[in-house]
This record gives structure tokens, sequence and C-alpha cells, in this order.
């Protein structure tokens, strides 16, 4: 667990949760620590997420769903592999009966932490250029 990582809330959210809908979101936590082992977990908007370069996923249960958050650039960049899911600005949302789409999402979290790698760089290399 990386340092900043509020854990409690974590546990205390995924323990409010339906087990199987906690399970789910289990589930994601894991694909995306598999997927970015260098993320920083963290709690925020009274969600779980990670952090890389940049915020790269909340997530989250609700009543009928349970989501993935990310840039709305990011879900433009997968608009057509995410026909058959209900989409907010920046949400992924998924019926509570469905699995999580683990491969989906291993390639959104893949592509997302790249993305956030990138736009650091890029922002390195403006300030050594302005230095």
């Amino acid at each position: 667990m990386k340092k900043g990582t509020d854990i409690s809330g974590i546990e205390q959210y995924f323990f409010q949760q339906p087990f199987e809908i906690a399970e789910k979101l289990q589930q994601i936590r894991q694909i995306i620590k598999e997927v970015a082992p260098e993320a920083t977990e963290s709690f925020s908007y009274q969600m779980p997420s990670f952090d890389f370069y940049g915020k790269l996923a909340y997530y989250a249960a609700f009543k009928e769903h349970y989501s993935v958050f990310v840039s709305p650039d990011v879900l433009q960049v997968f608009k057509e592999k995410l026909k058959n899911f209900s989409l907010s600005k920046s949400a992924i949302r998924i019926p509570s009966g469905q699995p999580v789409p683990d491969e989906l999402l291993r390639e959104i979290i893949a592509f997302t932490a790249q993305w956030n790698l990138e736009k650091k760089r890029t922002k390195d290399e403006l300030k050594k250029k302005r230095s």
C-alpha cells in the first residue's frame, strides 16, 4: 500500500456494499492494481480511486449499477468499444447484475496510465524549454 492511502475509508466503503457488489468493486480494484502497479490508491469524493501522474480512475457502487470513472477524453477514445454501456461525461455504468468487463477495463486502465504518463512527460519537456 502506498503512502497516503486511506485504506480504512476504502475498506469501510466495500463493507457498506452488498456482498455481490463488493466483490465486483474488489475485482475492479485488483484489475487496476495489476495493470498499473505504481498507481497510488486513495479515497476521494467518497469513492475509491487511483492516481498515476494524475487521476487514473474512480469506481463506485450505486443503486442499480456500479461505475468506473475515467477522463472524458479516454471515454471518447473507447466510444465504439463502450457502445453497449450507459455512459455519462466520465462514467461507464455497468448494471449490477452484469460481470466486470475485465479485458475492456484492463485496456482502458492501461491506456489511461500511458496517457497520463505522456501528459506528464510533455509538461516536463515544456518546463525544461522555459528554463
